[in-house]
């Protein structure tokens, strides 16, 4: 009996190291009320939220490189404008998200290669500066819009640079309006970027989609989802809405033919392809709520999709191959 009961003493220690190894948002003190449940799950993010949120020191680290580009860009270019926007704009930011600036020049050209002939001077001027080494930075003059992307030899932080960005101030303050309206936002925003970032596909240009599409696909889900909550004052199980974010977009939305909108309290429309001949039915199409003629969409949403789709299935197993239809006394009860 006394073997027995050490060798189980034991086995639950080894747990509770692999459980804080891998999973160190879970404090010990919580492992053993950790079920597999909607409700579990609902803590396990909020856990999650908790742990990852920037520290002071990751905030402070943060702006001392953003000073430090701002001043290359202010020596290269005296007139220049420089803005902070995207995540590091808004605070949701994971520890290796990218920290994103946009540079605006008065008087540049109006034309793609007059873009990447600036995003090339300002590569060789970080160069000089010695914030990256030159394995670290280049310029993706191929992307939709053309960028610097580099990694500071400090901090490691990753920066993206783009030169007379569209609208990246409005789309930072329409974000920080939703927070307020969607409390639940966050919560959600935080697991699925760390959810395609594991998986690379947090970036366009690797196929993926990024924060910004995000936000829209969250926010357009809680607005036209069937159960009406009040979500800034009713608990919502967050768990339950990650089960259904999945769902919807990895297998019940059609992308080929729908446009996601927030507008006018959100809605889907129909997609409009302008040359039918060459028709890429693979992309997401999203309406930029601060520019009605902008799709933020426009990247391949296929494989996104499909690891949604395989993110609802494999929650659905764990979850409803676990536990039986019957509340649990003391369960908490949610709204969604």
């Amino acid at each position: 009996m006394m073997e027995e009961i050490s060798t189980s003493n034991q086995a639950k220690a080894s747990l509770s190291q692999l459980i804080k190894w891998q999973y160190p948002w879970i404090s010990e003190a919580k492992i053993a009320s950790y079920d597999y449940d909607p409700v579990s799950l609902h803590q396990e993010i909020i856990d999650y939220f908790n742990y990852m949120c920037p520290t002071r020191a990751e905030h402070v680290s943060r702006i001392d490189l953003i000073e430090r580009v701002q001043k290359v860009v202010s020596r290269t270019w005296p007139n220049a404008s420089f803005e902070v926007f995207g995540s590091s704009k808004t605070g949701l930011y994971l520890p290796t998200s990218d920290i994103d600036l946009c540079v605006s020049l008065e008087d540049l050209g109006d034309t793609q290669a007059d873009t990447i002939r600036v995003l090339h001077s300002l590569r060789n001027a970080i160069l000089s500066d010695g914030i990256c080494s030159s394995d670290f930075i280049t310029v993706l003059e191929e992307a939709q819009t053309p960028i610097i992307k580099c990694t500071d030899r400090v901090t490691l932080y990753k920066i993206d640079i783009g030169i007379n960005l569209r609208n990246h101030s409005e789309s930072a303050k329409f974000t920080a309006q939703q927070i307020r309206k969607y409390p639940q936002l966050p919560y959600l925003l935080f697991v699925l970027k760390q959810f395609l970032s594991l998986r690379q596909l947090l970036e366009v240009y690797t196929g993926g989609i990024n924060s910004y599409s995000l936000v829209l696909m969250i926010v357009n889900m809680l607005q036209l989802h069937p159960r009406k909550a009040d979500w800034q004052n009713q608990e919502v199980n967050l768990g339950v809405l990650l089960i259904e974010f999945f769902e919807l977009y990895g297998k019940n939305f059609n992308h080929e033919r729908c446009t996601i909108n927030v507008l006018d309290g959100g809605f889907y429309e129909p997609r409009c392809y302008n040359d039918s001949a060459n028709v890429n039915y693979s992309t997401l199409s999203i309406q930029d709520p601060v520019d009605k003629d902008n799709d933020i969409g426009k990247s391949d949403f296929s494989m996104v999709k499909l690891t949604f789709h395989q993110a609802y299935l494999q929650l659905c197993r764990v979850i409803y191959d676990y536990i039986p239809f019957i509340p649990k006394p003391g369960k908490k009860r949610f709204v969604c």
